[in-house]
């Protein structure tokens, strides 16, 4: 194992090679690899990033090299030029497969890249995130996404169905351009936007005119209090049905679900999907506390490779990106 660990603090940073030889010194243990489901898993991992030529470090998986704009040629996404095209209406936008997001002008402000360009890289990103074999993705193959390629069918792994059904009504918390809710507001019921950014406003609007009657744009942060910019999911929807629940609060999901104890234990048909990489510890306490009010967990497969943004010392670096929970019948 350390063998590994001395490949892995030739390919990356110094910042990084410090951290981690001090770790070493310190307990010769893979402490921050606590969180993972196993060594063997874990090594399969770091062999990723060293063997592979990553366009995109923190998904360490070869298929991440689809996404990749070509040089030259209009527009070069992903090999499918027919189905996206990018113009400029109120707001600049990007569409794929008649399906059109727009984009805020605040974006452009600090992007530091013509638009176009900004556009393109967005939406490799956007795809990315969201493809079948991604971790980070949210729902399984029986909801199309966004921006995603098509997948060979032997290729996407084997689990259970997971996804927005006919007529759901969802919670998507932390809408940021609405890649996901745009993917499925025609299946859905309703659809609850949490973007606590007000820029986003006129971009979302757009993006959903045509469905005005299927979607909530709400400007607020859920949390664990009540306030004149937070509120609770237990306050919010305390007479309100809910099905399904995607949340990315950038290291603020636990306190939504501490906002929601109410509902994740009065309810019984609620499929939650939530970010769990951006604190060490998320992963964990996220299964503990589902798994504690009786629902079944599931984390996707593969992992993040998440920067040094807390003390190397207590963290892992390759971190499971989204637990899945529901509830099964009879429960």
């Amino acid at each position: 194992m350390k063998k590994i660990f001395k490949q892995v603090i030739k390919k990356f940073s110094h910042s990084l090679e410090l951290n981690l030889k001090q770790m070493l010194r310190k307990n010769g243990t893979l402490e921050y690899a606590k969180y993972l489901p196993s060594e063997k898993e874990f090594e399969q991992e770091i062999q990723n990033l060293l063997l592979q030529k990553i366009p995109f470090p923190m998904y360490p998986y070869e298929w991440t090299k689809d996404y990749i704009r070509k040089k030259m040629g209009y527009p070069g996404y992903m090999g499918i030029s027919k189905n996206f095209s990018i113009g400029k209406g109120e707001l600049w936008f990007a569409e794929y497969n008649k399906m059109r997001l727009y984009f805020p002008d605040s974006v452009w402000y600090h992007s530091g890249k013509n638009n176009y360009d900004y556009i393109l890289h967005e939406m490799s990103v956007t795809g990315m995130e969201m493809d079948l074999l991604s971790p980070h993705r949210y729902v399984t193959k029986e909801n199309k996404m966004w921006g995603t390629m098509d997948r060979n069918e032997n290729k996407i792994p084997e689990e259970p169905r997971f996804c927005i059904e006919k007529g759901d009504i969802v919670l998507d918390i932390g809408a940021s351009i609405g890649n996901f809710a745009r993917s499925i507001v025609e299946t859905a019921g309703h659809i609850y936007l949490f973007e606590s950014d007000s820029s986003f406003n006129k971009a979302l609007e757009l993006t959903f005119k045509d469905f005005k009657d299927k979607v909530t744009i709400v400007n607020k942060f859920i949390s664990d209090v009540d306030t004149e910019n937070s509120v609770r999911l237990d306050t919010f929807f305390k007479n309100k049905q809910v099905n399904f629940i995607k949340a990315d609060l950038e290291g603020s999901e636990q306190k939504m679900l501490n906002g929601g104890k109410n509902l994740f234990t009065e309810r019984t048909n609620i499929k939650c999907a939530i970010t769990t990489y951006h604190k060490p510890e998320d992963a964990q306490n996220f299964k503990n506390f589902f798994e504690n009010l009786d629902y079944e967990t599931k984390f996707t497969n593969g992992f993040l490779f998440v920067p040094a943004n807390n003390n190397w010392l207590h963290s892992s670096f390759l971190r499971k990106a989204v637990i899945r929970v529901f509830k099964s019948e009879g429960a």
